[in-house]
């Protein structure tokens, strides 16, 4: 996370005490949400175990922004084979 944190200029981010739903909801156009799932699907996938939570959380977020299920699964399968091409 350290290494997220500073990738992304956010190493003196502190947490608010805002809720899922008010932080999803600044996420107005399709563009913003496909990048906060591309980005979440990244991170759930970089231990490469789908843990229970993950799968729970990334359920919230695919209702919240209306995914359509082949959208998903796309973005989905781009992750993975950025992932394999990363380990060669």
């Amino acid at each position: 996370m350290e290494k997220y944190q500073k990738e992304m200029g956010l190493e003196d981010y502190q947490i608010v005490g805002r809720t899922l739903d008010e932080i999803l909801a600044s996420f107005k156009n399709e563009r913003s949400q496909k990048i906060v799932l591309t980005e979440i699907l990244q991170l759930i996938y970089s231990d490469g175990v789908f843990h229970k939570e993950e799968r729970e959380s990334l359920s919230l977020i695919k209702e919240h922004f209306g995914f359509d299920p082949n959208d998903y699964e796309s973005l989905k399968d781009w992750i993975t084979k950025i992932k394999e091409l990363s380990k060669s």
